[in-house]
C-alpha cells in the first residue's frame, strides 16, 4: 500500500496473464517530484478482488494498468528487526533473499476500504 499514490495500479503484464477485461478507460496525468507533470496517457481499468493473507477480508478495487509499478525494492534481512515488528503486530511478507517486482499497487483510493 502508498498512501503517497492517489489511485492503485496494476501492471499490464499481470493484466495479461491473468486475462483481465477493461471495465472502462481513464485519461489522466500525474504531478511528479519536483513539479513536473507526466504526458496524459490512456489507461484502461480494471476491477479486481483482493483479500486479507487470512482471507477474512476481501473487497473489490479498480486499478489502472501501468507498464511498470516501480523499480526493485531491497528486501529486510535483519531478523532482529523483523522479531522487534512482529512482536507490535506488524508482520512483513515481502522479506528473503528475491526481489520480485511490485505488480500491484493499492493507492490512497482504497486504503479506507481495509
Amino acid at each position: 500500500m502508498d498512501d503517497g499514490s492517489h489511485r492503485s495500479y496494476i501492471e499490464k503484464s499481470l493484466v495479461a496473464e491473468l486475462n483481465l477485461s477493461p471495465s472502462g478507460t481513464e485519461v489522466l496525468s500525474r504531478g511528479l517530484f519536483g513539479g513536473g507533470i507526466s504526458p496524459t496517457a490512456e489507461h484502461g481499468r480494471f476491477s479486481v478482488t483482493v483479500e486479507s493473507l487470512d482471507r477474512k477480508y476481501s473487497t473489490s478495487v479498480a486499478l489502472l494498468d501501468q507498464p511498470k509499478i516501480c523499480s526493485s525494492l531491497s528486501r529486510i534481512r535483519d531478523k532482529t528487526l523483523l522479531t522487534k515488528l512482529a512482536s507490535r503486530g506488524i508482520v512483513l511478507t515481502d522479506i528473503g533473499r528475491d526481489t520480485p517486482p511490485i505488480r500491484i499497487l493499492l493507492g490512497a483510493d482504497v486504503l479506507g476500504a481495509f
